[in-house]
């Protein structure tokens, strides 16, 4: 089976028209097809841009056509989280509607308020979407690819790897192990800081637990200086050269399978794999980048030469 991997859409529908057809994706019977190629959407299909709805219904379509796959990415749980009345709290929402959440989904709440039909189609497809891919050839998750959280939901996930809706509740509740468990799946892990050393982020804040590169994880000695993410590099160079903890090594490292995934906002081009078997597919759209898919043709060791972009 060969895959086309598509990364974070954010609403950008003309870009998507775009790849589709500079990979030679053809409209057939309502949807896109290719004619011996599939299509995997890493999720993060909606908000920031001014096409929503029409690139979630591109999606949707050719994943029920059957010439697309998909994984539900952390914009997909928000919707619904935004959407869906707290079953403990009645008239509040799973996603409280304050000011920053509210942002952060207005381009889509205004497609939504103007055509609740669709909004209710989609959030009910949303809710469908499983959490990972772990097919024969490659795996596909949006953020993270983790055994810890992977073995702590598995009692409760659907057959397809969907959430269940008692999951769901429960991986809203902030606290609870199916919420942290679907935060590293979705948004990425976080390894603490060993004790007194902390660092500023971009906002100012003082941290004592960094973003992870996960994807570097098992390839040998991995320092707390070189395994945090979006940190100033004045930051960077104040953490400790000691490596990370075992668990950590043995939790994310990868086994040899490829493994795709988006989220990340990498803009560095051209684009290039994170490591011999694993590729992020997001290079910032919505922030003025470049829409890409990595075209997988059973190869074990993934090459940059395979990426194509528009």
């Amino acid at each position: 089976m060969a895959y086309d991997i598509i990364g974070d859409v954010h609403g950008h529908a003309r870009e998507l028209h775009a790849l589709l057809d500079k990979m030679d994706y053809r409209v057939s019977r309502g949807a896109y097809r290719h004619a011996s190629r599939t299509v995997i959407f890493v999720g993060d299909l909606i908000d920031r841009g001014r096409a929503n709805i029409e690139t979630a219904t591109i999606a949707r379509q050719m994943v029920e056509e059957g010439s697309a796959q998909i994984v539900m990415g952390n914009h997909e749980f928000n919707a619904i989280a935004f959407h869906t009345e707290d079953p403990e709290r009645p008239g509040e929402f799973l996603r409280p509607h304050n000011r920053k959440n509210v942002t952060q989904h207005q381009a889509t709440l205004q497609e939504f308020e103007a055509r609740p039909d669709q909004k209710n189609l989609l959030l009910d497809w949303f809710r469908t979407l499983p959490l990972f891919l772990d097919l024969p050839e490659i795996r596909v998750v949006h953020a993270c690819w983790d055994r810890q959280s992977f073995a702590q939901l598995k009692p409760r996930f659907n057959a397809d790897h969907s959430m269940s809706a008692a999951l769901f509740v429960s991986a809203c509740r902030k606290g609870l192990i199916e919420h942290e468990a679907r935060n590293t799946l979705l948004n990425g892990p976080e390894v603490d800081l060993p004790d007194g050393v902390s660092y500023l982020d971009n906002d100012g804040h003082r941290r004592t637990a960094m973003r992870l590169k996960w994807w570097l994880c098992g390839s040998g000695y991995l320092p707390f200086r070189k395994a945090g993410l979006g940190l100033e590099k004045a930051e960077q160079d104040k953490l400790p050269d000691n490596d990370l903890p075992a668990e950590t090594h043995h939790r994310f490292a990868p086994d040899g399978k490829p493994t795709f995934f988006g989220h990340y906002w990498f803009s560095k081009m051209p684009p290039a794999p994170t490591s011999p078997t694993t590729a992020c597919v997001d290079y910032s759209v919505a922030r003025g980048g470049t829409l890409v898919a990595y075209r997988w043709d059973g190869e074990q060791k993934l090459s940059r030469d395979k990426y194509c972009f528009v």
